[in-house]
């Protein structure tokens, strides 16, 4: 799933948020660019506008002087405060050299996960996937990625380079599994490791290598643990990879 990004911006810098749109769309991600011509009317427009800002949980801020004294610009941007889980990036777009593409790049990438696990726990792990998915988040799961003639090690390594946050999934399965202790350590050299169990940690405990502990966050079989996850991938997904 790509991720959808809302872009809030003043009519007045629509041909440099353009270059914005065009770049993300390159990124495969699917920008939501509103260029309203009725505002006579903006009563009119704002429940849709306001629908999509709920249905959404990344945004970008196309700052200029021209948003900065823009009220519509400022009220999107008041009605973005009021989601839970998101992520803001204030992007300056006064003139079209100042625009920092590698930022935008690196915005995408922090939608991007890894889902590390032995191939018995797919069942455990498609529910979780398609939570993760509902919001927002651009999953990179083997058992459900095309291929397209290449060869799996390079299409695993390339997910894992791109991925700002590699999940593995712990289970006895999982443990035994070295590809997936592999995974687990290219991603912990890369400081973009997280650890979390699909089985009571009871039985896990004696399993994890003593290098893994510290990155344990949570124990998927509890009651609101999958949300605490989804929590914590927003937040993550705000810190730099090497600041983690």
């Amino acid at each position: 799933m790509q991720p959808t990004i809302f872009l809030s911006h003043s009519s007045l810098d629509l041909p440099v948020v353009r270059l914005v749109r065009n770049y993300l769309e390159e990124l495969e991600t699917n920008p939501l660019l509103f260029n309203l011509v009725s505002l006579k009317e903006p009563e009119r427009f704002w429940p849709l506008i306001q629908s999509e800002i709920a249905a959404r949980q990344f945004f970008i801020y196309c700052e200029s002087a021209n948003a900065a004294a823009s009220p519509w610009v400022q009220r999107e941007r008041e009605e973005v405060s009021k989601i839970s889980k998101k992520r803001l990036l204030e992007l300056p777009v006064s003139e079209a050299e100042a625009i920092d593409f590698e930022k935008l790049s690196q915005f995408i990438d922090s939608t991007k996960v890894f889902f590390s696990y032995a191939h018995a726990d797919i069942e455990r792990v498609t529910p979780i996937r398609q939570r993760i998915e509902s919001e927002g988040f651009e999953v990179f799961d083997p058992s459900h990625h095309a291929f397209d003639g290449r060869h799996w090690s390079d299409v695993m390594r390339d997910g894992l380079e791109s991925a700002s946050i590699v999940i593995v999934f712990l289970s006895k399965q999982s443990l035994q599994s070295e590809w997936v202790l592999d995974e687990a350590d290219f991603a912990l050299r890369r400081h973009k490791l997280i650890l979390t169990a699909i089985e009571p940690m009871r039985g896990l405990s004696g399993l994890i290598p003593l290098r893994f502990n510290r990155h344990y966050i949570g124990d998927l079989t509890r009651d609101g643990e999958v949300e605490h996850l989804i929590d914590f991938l927003f937040s993550e997904s705000q810190t730099p990879p090497e600041t983690r």
